[in-house]
Order: C-alpha cells, then structure tokens, then sequence
C-alpha cells in the first residue's frame, strides 16, 4: 500500500532478480518493499555496529581523523589500513 510519504525508485533491474522478487512478495503476500526493507535495515544495522566497534562516526565533522593521527576513515579501514 502506498504513503503519502513514499518515494518511486526507478532503475534498471534484471527482469529475472524482479520476477524472483515478486513471487517471494506475492507468496508471502507483501509487497516488494516489505521484501527488501528488512534486509537494508539489517546490513545498516551491521555497518553501523562495525564503525561504533572501531569508533568511526560517520556523522561526524571531523571524520576520517582520531587522535592518534590515523586515517580511521570507512574507506581506509576497507583497505586494511589504519
């Protein structure tokens, strides 16, 4: 069902990946949304406890520094360097 507050996302989609997705939707009886939804919000959940465990903030003004002078940005942890 649609909200006032929502927004259409378009793209290109393989059209297997979107025939997958609608039988999983219609077989569980949601709609594509409520699919995908729950994933997103699990892999942000991850992403954010990984970068607390490091004490990365990404909102944070002064990101990418700590007080040690390391690069302790997303992307320099992704490169394994510190």
């Amino acid at each position: 069902m649609s909200d006032i507050r929502d927004s259409e996302l378009r793209g290109d989609v393989p059209r297997r990946f979107l025939e997958l997705l609608d039988a999983v939707a219609q077989a569980d009886g949601v709609g594509r949304m409520e699919v995908v939804g729950p994933e997103l919000e699990r892999r942000v959940h991850a992403a954010t406890v990984l970068l607390r465990c490091v004490g990365v903030n990404p909102l944070d003004s002064d990101r990418g520094a700590d007080r040690s002078g390391g690069d302790m940005s997303a992307s320099a942890l992704t490169r394994g360097q510190r």
